[in-house]
């Protein structure tokens, strides 16, 4: 996770050298820009009402809503209530045009799979959360749609704000699993990345490299990305209504504080990448001292002595 924006000081003619991303990333900036354009809009003779909450937990008269992140647009479809008058805009770029998404019409279309958008978009990796290499957002929204004992858990699982750690990653867990072949017929996901990794072992060349990224996460790591997920979805379930964003401190769900980069930084696993007697065996081909980036550093180890 990069280092948050700093707060920035603009006005209407400032030139801003930072990104938009960046720029809104810190709350102060855009709470800044929201009174710049706000009086900026008053001045032109426009009524403005500003909404107390953020644009995804609207549900008042009939708006249209203007964005470009897709975050913004699943959180809209999970949050307004159905046969809302509520659209999004996403305006046209250089390369596309501009396009007005109907809540209410896609809400109607999904149907049943409304209740569960969220968990999918979340789980599948965004701009706060890791992700499960390979599995995007289609795939996962396609196996809730056809498993609907899984799609149960999964919402079952939204609409428990106070679960346990536990409860979370066995939850996400098991839709991770299903996200692989034969995932749904082993119990742990140590089993499932053994039995695949013998399939693909079987099925290569004896002197071929194999490449970990086609195994499921690991179990540490898979429950540390399980915790984060629960983080990002919560609050938009449920924005102040159970439990309110103070009460989920982000070092008790996947996140840790560092103090080198002053930010917080995902837990990447809780466990060594492998058991110590093989750590030890380990050395890169460095032939002079390992000031460049070798095999260790990339795996980011440090060079043992049999380097």
């Amino acid at each position: 996770m990069r280092r948050p924006c700093p707060d920035i000081v603009f006005g209407e003619q400032t030139m801003v050298a930072t990104s938009q991303e960046d720029l809104l990333s810190n709350k102060n900036n855009k709470s800044h820009l929201i009174a710049v354009l706000k009086l900026r809009l008053v001045e032109a003779g426009v009524r403005v009402v500003q909404d107390k909450d953020d644009a995804d937990s609207y549900q008042g008269n009939p708006a249209i809503l203007v964005g470009t992140d897709t975050d913004l647009l699943v959180m809209l479809i999970y949050r307004i209530r159905p046969n809302g008058s509520v659209k999004m805009l996403h305006p046209s770029t250089n390369n596309t045009s501009a396009k007005l998404y109907d809540i209410a019409a896609i809400q109607k279309d999904i149907g049943d799979m409304r209740s569960a958008i969220l968990f999918a978009h979340a789980v599948t990796g965004g701009d706060k959360i890791s992700a499960v290499y390979g599995k995007g957002k289609i795939k996962a929204y396609k196996l809730l749609r056809k498993n609907v004992s899984l799609r149960s858990e999964v919402v079952n699982f939204l609409n428990s704000p106070a679960s346990h750690p536990e409860e979370v990653a066995n939850t996400g867990e098991r839709f991770v699993r299903a996200l692989y072949p034969g995932g749904d017929k082993v119990d742990d996901i140590v089993d499932l990345r053994l039995h695949l990794y013998n399939r693909a072992v079987d099925r290569q060349a004896l002197a071929a490299s194999f490449k970990l990224s086609v195994l499921p996460p690991t179990k540490a790591a898979l429950y540390q990305h399980s915790l984060r997920t629960s983080l990002h979805v919560y609050p938009t379930a449920y924005g102040c209504m159970k439990r309110r964003r103070d009460e989920l401190l982000p070092t008790d769900w996947g996140w840790h504080f560092s103090n080198s980069q002053d930010t917080l930084m995902p837990v990447l696993t809780s466990l060594p990448p492998a058991p110590s007697f093989l750590m030890r065996i380990i050395s890169c081909k460095c032939k002079r001292d390992c000031n460049a980036p070798c095999s260790c550093r990339k795996a980011g180890e440090r060079c043992s002595d049999m380097c």
